[in-house]
């Protein structure tokens, strides 16, 4: 089983047709509903909000692995602080077994000096959310 966050997104509906289809049982994880919840009948889906202190007690004790795609996209500190960061600690304390894939995001680079952006540029994030996705 591999646990979803973010699968209501632009990017996690992608990766929960490409995890179903190759055969995946999903535990996908979302805030507020949308389209993607209909169209996907056989996942187990659980409304939370990584930014609350109880938020994953709903969570299956373990998984194959974990995706961490969700984030709130602000550049807003409080909202920063309050729930990216501390979801993303939360995932961590769950994470028991298998790969953690977590996305990222160019932000955590600043402004670009080498196009295309590799592993070697260096960390500047301009802005909360870039500075979010780098803790």
């Amino acid at each position: 089983m591999v646990l979803l966050t973010g699968a209501t997104g632009f990017l996690g509906s992608f990766v929960l047709d490409e995890l179903l289809q190759r055969g995946y049982e999903v535990v996908a994880l979302f805030r507020k509903e949308n389209h993607v919840i209909e169209r996907y009948p056989n996942v187990q889906w659980i409304r939370t909000d990584l930014g609350k202190a109880n938020a994953l007690e709903k969570l299956p004790v373990t998984s194959d692995g974990i995706i961490h795609l969700a984030s709130t996209l602000s550049i807003q500190p409080d909202i920063v602080m309050k729930v990216d960061i501390p979801g993303m600690w939360g995932l961590l304390k769950k994470w028991s077994q298998g790969p953690f894939v977590f996305t990222s995001s160019t932000d955590v680079y600043g402004p670009l000096n080498i196009i295309p952006a590799n592993e070697e540029h260096p960390l500047a994030p301009s802005n909360w959310y870039g500075l979010g996705k780098l803790f």
